[in-house]
């Protein structure tokens, strides 16, 4: 008898979104995404951490220096989506 991931629990606030990148899809950088909406970039960053805005994180290790931020990257239909849902 082995023991298998399902057995342990999440961790709190712990989300895995996985999705297949389409290579039809334009996926934006939190910059690029901030600039269409007109919103700053800590407020879009915000918005992923709490789960509104859906994106894929990019692993990104440099020896050179540390990241404050993890390199994001938010699909066009998922800014589409959230515009239609959440903005007025």
């Amino acid at each position: 008898m082995g023991l298998g991931f399902s057995n342990f629990p999440q961790g709190k606030g712990i989300q895995i979104w996985r999705q297949i990148m389409d290579s039809n899809e334009k996926w934006l950088s939190v910059k690029e995404v901030s600039g269409q909406l007109g919103w700053s970039v800590d407020t879009i960053r915000r918005l992923v951490h709490r789960g509104t805005l859906k994106a894929l994180h990019l692993p990104g290790k440099s020896n050179r220096r540390k990241r404050i931020y993890q390199s994001l990257r938010i699909a066009q239909s998922e800014i589409e989506r959230f515009v239609r849902c959440n903005v007025l």
